[in-house]
């Protein structure tokens, strides 16, 4: 991934984003990424257009993080009710192609006061017409 040298960190380089909502620093880890785009059911039932769209969100997921908005700072696992662990969830909207997605941003919250990208997911906006 070409994008990896700028904003992922490493075991020997940290490399935080502030998420200007929350004032949250958030850390891309290269396990978040493979959570993202790993052999799990979700991702391989994916269409290949929301793939496509997927992978073109991770060119800008920093940014995504940065300018996110918060949509629950703090909320237990929802894959496991018994953990400790907690996470935040942020969304973002994104034009891809010209379709309109709201991405959600999952992060997860390390005891220790580390902030850890955990996986996103891109959902295509719904329009709504007021009149």
């Amino acid at each position: 991934m070409t994008k990896k040298e700028k904003y992922v960190s490493t075991e020997k380089q940290s490399k935080p984003i502030k998420n200007i909502d929350t004032g949250m620093i958030i850390e891309v880890w290269k396990n978040g990424i493979n959570e993202t785009f790993g052999n799990d059911k979700y991702y391989m039932n994916l269409s290949g257009e929301m793939k496509r769209a997927k992978i073109a969100s991770m060119s800008q997921l920093a940014k995504l993080i940065k300018y996110g908005k918060i949509r629950s700072k703090e909320a237990k696992n929802y894959h496991d009710k018994n953990s400790k662990i907690k996470y935040a969830y942020l969304i973002a909207p994104i034009t891809i192609d010209g379709v309109n997605y709201d991405v959600t941003i999952d992060i997860r919250k390390i005891t220790n006061g580390e902030n850890k990208f955990y996986i996103h997911a891109l959902l295509i906006k719904k329009e709504t017409n007021l009149s």
